[in-house]
């Protein structure tokens, strides 16, 4: 019973499109900037917990993109996990302070694209040291 408040939240989030929409990106990334700094001022942990959830699947998803593509270029060899360009993900608190900064700092713009600028940013940041 403790978990409700928190599942109930997360359908809530997601938002459920219509039969003539043509939806591509539903959830907490499609809030602005304003939502995510009103949400984390609540100081809800269920909802840090929403939104590190989010950020996590996000840069999974798109590891997991790469490694397809790599797969796909090079059906008959094996592809060294290692050797992929996916980024590591942050740590929560790391997650959170980063769009924290980038919300404050654009406040019109987009949990999506401070997600998309922070994963530009770790890319940059590990291709440098390879």
């Amino acid at each position: 019973m403790r978990y409700f408040p928190i599942i109930i939240l997360t359908l809530m989030s997601f938002s459920a499109p219509s039969l003539s929409s043509e939806q591509v990106i539903a959830g907490i990334g499609t809030k602005s900037c304003g939502e995510w700094i009103n949400g984390r001022d609540m100081k809800d942990q269920s909802m840090d917990l929403m939104f590190v959830s989010y950020l996590q699947g996000l840069f999974s998803g798109i590891n997991l993109q790469i490694s397809f593509v790599e797969y796909e270029n090079k059906p008959d060899e094996d592809v060294d996990l290692n050797d992929l360009p996916m980024i590591d993900i942050p740590d929560p608190h790391t997650l959170l302070i980063y769009l924290d900064k980038y919300c404050l700092d654009n406040p019109l713009g987009s949990v999506m694209m401070g997600a998309i600028k922070l994963h530009d940013e770790l890319k940059l940041k590990q291709s440098s040291l390879k």
